[in-house]
């Protein structure tokens, strides 16, 4: 061939210009443009379903992230209680002997609001996580 190359391209085209192509010889044609067809309506009802998948996970991504802000929420409400459990374990005697029934009582509800606030405590760590 003594073609250059930059017209090559244009040479070939020109030359197989009349010849025809295995698409057009073929005596399953009809059944290969069927099949194209059917396969694109696969395609047209798989876009169907990714967009149904796609709105479920739209979904449950928006109820994980309530989820997270609600555990947060309940992790800092726990650990209010937590503190006020602190406050009043801290208090110290009562005035009346009524309220502390001589004295007893009100150190034995200091140490289990004590043993509470902690508990608490650790719990609102464990829901913050």
């Amino acid at each position: 061939m003594t073609v250059e190359v930059h017209d090559f391209h244009i040479h070939m085209k020109d030359k197989f210009k009349t010849l025809l192509d295995e698409f057009v010889t073929n005596p399953d044609k009809d059944r290969i443009e069927t099949e194209l067809n059917v396969a694109s309506g696969d395609v047209n009802g798989m876009k169907g379903e990714l967009g149904k998948m796609l709105a479920s996970v739209t979904v449950l991504r928006d109820l994980s992230e309530r989820w997270v802000a609600r555990t947060k929420a309940q992790a800092y409400d726990l650990q209010l209680y937590s503190n006020e459990l602190s406050v009043l374990a801290g208090e110290g005697q009562t005035v009346s002997a009524w309220s502390s029934h001589k004295g007893d009582a009100w150190s034995k509800l200091r140490e289990g609001m004590r043993g509470l606030s902690a508990q608490f405590s650790n719990l609102s760590e464990r829901v913050g996580r």
